[in-house]
């Protein structure tokens, strides 16, 4: 095996480190510039305010109270209440109406989907046996949406 100095068609990684720098035709070459420890500035250029973060607490993910940023409260939007939320639930929280008014709009559609799909398999014999898992289903995510909209604490 040929060294990479002899061989004209090295890889350019195998090439030696000490290659003279290509000049622009016309122009004189530079000398490298040194750094000096005189040229470096001296201590710190910042501030000591600015050296401290977060100087003040931030609040808590989902905090929701008056002034605080990125709560309901901060863009003038008003919580919703528990009992519109309940009401929702009582009267048509099998068509996912809850969820709609909390903002869940996904589960909202979800539960459209399943109800959806538990009446179209009530068509057939067969399907009927289905449907009764898929309402079953249903009513089981309906009473855990119950649970958690009583134990939410963002509702008023």
């Amino acid at each position: 095996m040929t060294s990479p100095a002899n061989n004209s068609d090295a890889f350019p990684w195998e090439q030696p480190a000490e290659q003279p720098a290509q000049q622009w035709p016309g122009t004189t070459p530079q000398p490298a510039q040194q750094w000096s420890a005189a040229a470096q500035p001296a201590g710190n250029p910042y501030p000591q305010s600015a050296v401290q973060p977060y100087a003040q607490q931030l609040p808590q993910p989902g905090a929701v109270a008056p002034g605080v940023p990125g709560s309901a409260y901060a863009y003038g939007v008003q919580p919703k209440k528990r009992l519109n939320a309940v009401l929702w639930w009582i009267f048509l929280g099998g068509f996912g109406a809850h969820n709609f008014y909390l903002g869940q709009t996904a589960a909202g559609f979800g539960k459209l989907a399943l109800l959806v799909v538990a009446l179209l398999f009530e068509i057939t014999i067969l399907g009927a046996f289905i449907s009764i898992f898929l309402y079953l289903a249903l009513f089981i995510w309906n009473v855990v949406d119950l649970v958690k909209i009583i134990q939410a604490p963002d509702l008023v």
